[in-house]
């Protein structure tokens, strides 16, 4: 599976997550009035949208596997995003230290 459609993922995550998925659209008079630039990113999305020649990159780089998205989302960990109170916050966040930065500063 190379392309999937909004529904179809909708479908993917609510077989991967246990629980009623589906996709709405969000509306543009919305998003145009959120300011910003989302509405001209959906609107290239909308017009345009993402190609990738995948059997060139992995002619050219064959150690890139094949993925699909049901195989993507299963391999990330959703308890945060869903409110899964059984996984600690604590667990998702890590220090970054920047290499200027003296360890001993860090909380």
């Amino acid at each position: 599976m190379l392309g999937v459609e909004l529904e179809e993922m909708a479908a993917i995550l609510s077989n991967v997550l246990g629980r009623p998925m589906r996709y709405a659209a969000i509306p543009k008079a919305f998003l145009q009035a959120q300011g910003g630039t989302m509405d001209r990113a959906f609107e290239f999305l909308e017009r345009e949208g993402y190609a990738v020649g995948i059997h060139a990159l992995r002619r050219n780089d064959p150690e890139v596997g094949r993925q699909d998205f049901e195989t993507w989302a299963r391999s990330l960990d959703w308890s945060l995003l869903m409110g899964n109170p059984e996984k600690e916050v604590s667990h998702h966040v890590q220090t970054v230290r920047r290499p200027h930065q003296n360890p001993a500063a860090l909380p």
